[in-house]
């Protein structure tokens, strides 16, 4: 079986050394026919990547997930026996 690329899901970032200097990171990538912008943020297998390799956003995303999860469970002490608390 061989895979087929699909060029639609194709994403690009180029790592930027010097975000200040050039914030923001968008360059076009022609492959044949298909055309790429790179981003300053790409998701690879769930993972929120940047271009300057911080994870800053990937984290922000699960501690807002875990605070909310917290937040939940909070609101449902009442009803958790002692041993699920």
């Amino acid at each position: 079986n061989d895979m087929i690329a699909n060029p639609d899901k194709f994403q690009a970032i180029i790592i930027n050394r010097n975000p200040k200097k050039c914030p923001i990171n968008e360059h076009v990538i022609k492959l044949n026919e298909h055309i790429i912008t790179s981003q300053n943020c790409v998701t690879l297998l769930g993972m929120d990547i940047d271009d300057q390799l911080t994870f800053t956003k990937h984290i922000k995303i699960n501690m807002r997930n875990a605070a909310g999860q917290l937040n939940y469970l909070n609101t449902k002490e009442k009803f958790l026996n002692p041993e699920a608390k």
